[in-house]
C-alpha cells in the first residue's frame, strides 16, 4: 500500500490547479449525483417536503454515528502517512489497524442501535421516525460505509494515486445513488426505501475496498501501535463532532416543523456539495502545505502565501458561482414546497466561506500535532451552536438555524486564528484570506436583510450580490487571475 513520496521544490500553479481540478471533480461527483436524482424523487404524486424531513433527520444520524465510528482516522492516515512514509511495513500495520478499529466501532454501534434504537428515537415528533428498527440500521451502516471511504481515499490522495482517488469516488457514487433508486421506487416509496437502499449499494463498495486492502496488509490490530494515533485523534474527534453539532444538529431542533425542516435540508442538501468541493480543494493544498512546513517557513514562505491565496479565491469562487445556477435548479425542476429552498441559497452558501478560513488555518496546527488545544475551542464553539438552535430555531425556524451556524462558525474562526497565530508564525496574506472573505459575507447578509426589507425577488438579489462579490475578488485577485488566463490561453 506504499505510495512514492514526491518533494515539491515549489509551487506551480499549474500543477495545483490540475491535481485540485481532479481532487474537487471526484469529491464532488457524489454530490452532484445525490443532487441530480432529487428531482426524480421528488414532486406531488413521489416524495414532498415532509418526506425530505425525515431523510434529514436519517442523514444527520448517519453523520453522528459516522463520526464516532471514523473518530477522525482521515486525520491519522493524513499526518501519520508522512512519519512512516520509509517503513511500508509500518505503514501497512498502521492502515489495517485503523480500518479493523472502523469496523470494531462500527459493530458496537450497530449493536448499541439495535438494543437502544427505538428507545431513542421516541424523542421524536414524527411517527415514523420514533420506529428506528425500519431506518437506523441502515443509517448505522452508511456511517460505517462512508468511514471506509473516507479513509482510503485519504490514503490514495496522500499517495498522489489521483486515478484511484478519482475511479473510487466515482464508483462509490454510483452503486449507492442506483441503490437509492431501487429502494424508493421497488421498494418502498418513503424515506426508509431511499436510506436502506443507499446503505446497501454503498457497502457493495465497502466490501471490496476491505478485502482489496486486507489482502496486502492482512488482518491485525495493534493497541500499542494505535495508542499515540488514538491520543492525536481525539481532539480532531472533538472537532468533527462540533462540527457535525454546527451542520447536523439543527436538524434535530426543526424536527417538529417537518415542512420547514425539508426546505431547510434541500438548501443545506445543495450548499453540503460545497463541503466536498472543498474536500477536493483540501486534497489538493494539503500535501503540499505540509510539505512547505516541513522543509522550513523561512525557505517556502511565498509558496505558502500562493498556495493559500489560492485556495481561497478557488473557495470564494467556487461558493459564488453555484449560487444562481442553483436557485434556478430548485425553481425549474421541483414541484412542492421545497421551491421555497431557492430563496436561501445566497446565505447558506455563504457560510461554508468561513469553513474554508477555518480550514485553512488549522492546516499549521494540525501539522504540528497541536489537536489537544483544539479541544476547548470546539467545546465553547459547539456550546454556542447548541444555545443558540434552542433559542432561535423555535421563534425564526430555519433561519434562526442559519444565523446560528453563522455565529458559531466565525467565533470558531476567529479562536482558531489567535490560537495559529500564537502557535507558529504563518506569513499569509491576511487581506486575500480573512479581510476580502469577511467583506463578502457581510455583504450576503445586507443583502439578504435588503430582499426583506424591500421585497426584492430572491433571484434579483442574489445576481446582484453575485455580480458586486465577483467584482471584489477580480480587483483583488487580478494577478493570479491574469496569470491562470494567461496559462489557459497559452496552455502551459
Amino acid at each position: 500500500m506504499q505510495g512514492n513520496f514526491v518533494k515539491v521544490m515549489q509551487f506551480n500553479l499549474k500543477s495545483y490547479l490540475k491535481l485540485s481540478f481532479l481532487y474537487t471533480l471526484a469529491s464532488s461527483f457524489p454530490v452532484i449525483l445525490q443532487i441530480v436524482i432529487l428531482p426524480l424523487i421528488e414532486g406531488n404524486n413521489l416524495l414532498g417536503a415532509v418526506d425530505f424531513s425525515k431523510i434529514a433527520i436519517s442523514e444527520s444520524i448517519s453523520n453522528l454515528v459516522g463520526t464516532f465510528i471514523l473518530f477522525s482516522m482521515s486525520g491519522a492516515v493524513s499526518r501519520f502517512y508522512y512519519d512512516y512514509l520509509d517503513d511500508p511495513k509500518r505503514m501497512n500495520h498502521l492502515l489495517s489497524s485503523i480500518l479493523t478499529g472502523i469496523l470494531a466501532r462500527g459493530v458496537i454501534v450497530l449493536g448499541i442501535g439495535i438494543l437502544l434504537g427505538n428507545r431513542i428515537a421516541e424523542l421524536f415528533n414524527q411517527p415514523e421516525l420514533q420506529d428506528f428498527s425500519t431506518y437506523g440500521y441502515g443509517a448505522i451502516i452508511i456511517g460505517i460505509n462512508r468511514s471506509i471511504l473516507i479513509t482510503m481515499v485519504t490514503l490514495f490522495r496522500n499517495q498522489r494515486k489521483v486515478m484511484r482517488f478519482v475511479v473510487i469516488n466515482i464508483i462509490v457514487a454510483s452503486l449507492r445513488t442506483a441503490g437509492q433508486l431501487i429502494g424508493v421506487f421497488f421498494y418502498e416509496m418513503t424515506f426508509v426505501g431511499y436510506i436502506n437502499g443507499g446503505a446497501i449499494g454503498g457497502g457493495i463498495m465497502t466490501v471490496f475496498l476491505l478485502i482489496y486492502v486486507y489482502k496486502t496488509t492482512g488482518i491485525r490490530y495493534s493497541y500499542a501501535s494505535m495508542r499515540p494515533i488514538y491520543q492525536f485523534a481525539a481532539p480532531l474527534f472533538v472537532f468533527e463532532l462540533v462540527r457535525w453539532g454546527v451542520l447536523f444538529s439543527d436538524r434535530l431542533f426543526l424536527e417538529k416543523f417537518p415542512v420547514e425542516l425539508g426546505i431547510y435540508d434541500t438548501a443545506q442538501r445543495f450548499a453540503f456539495g460545497i463541503y466536498y468541493l472543498f474536500q477536493g480543494l483540501y486534497g489538493a493544498i494539503q500535501p503540499d502545505f505540509f510539505l512547505y512546513l516541513t522543509r522550513g517557513i523561512e525557505q517556502t514562505a511565498e509558496d505558502i502565501r500562493r498556495l493559500s491565496n489560492t485556495y481561497m479565491l478557488q473557495a470564494q469562487i467556487v461558493v459564488l458561482s453555484l449560487i444562481l445556477p442553483v436557485m434556478g435548479y430548485i425553481t425549474f425542476f421541483f414541484e412542492t414546497d421545497l421551491t421555497k429552498a431557492s430563496s436561501l441559497i445566497t446565505l447558506v452558501f455563504c457560510q461554508y466561506i468561513i469553513n474554508g478560513m477555518n480550514t485553512l488555518l488549522a492546516l499549521p496546527i494540525i501539522y504540528q500535532k497541536k489537536t489537544k488545544q483544539y479541544l476547548w475551542i470546539q467545546i465553547f464553539t459547539l456550546m454556542i451552536s447548541l444555545t443558540l438552535n434552542v433559542v432561535l430555531i423555535p421563534v425564526f425556524t430555519y433561519y434562526g438555524a442559519i444565523t446560528s451556524a453563522y455565529i458559531a462558525n466565525l467565533t470558531q474562526f476567529i479562536l482558531i486564528l489567535v490560537f495559529q497565530k500564537r502557535l507558529i508564525a504563518i506569513p499569509y496574506n491576511y487581506q486575500k484570506i480573512v479581510q476580502i472573505p469577511i467583506i463578502i459575507l457581510g455583504l450576503a447578509v445586507g443583502v439578504e436583510i435588503l430582499k426583506h426589507l424591500l421585497d426584492i425577488d430572491p433571484f434579483w438579489a442574489a445576481l446582484g450580490f453575485v455580480t458586486v462579490s465577483f467584482g471584489i475578488l477580480t480587483a483583488v485577485y487580478r494577478k493570479i487571475l491574469r496569470e491562470l488566463v494567461s496559462r489557459i490561453l497559452l496552455r502551459r
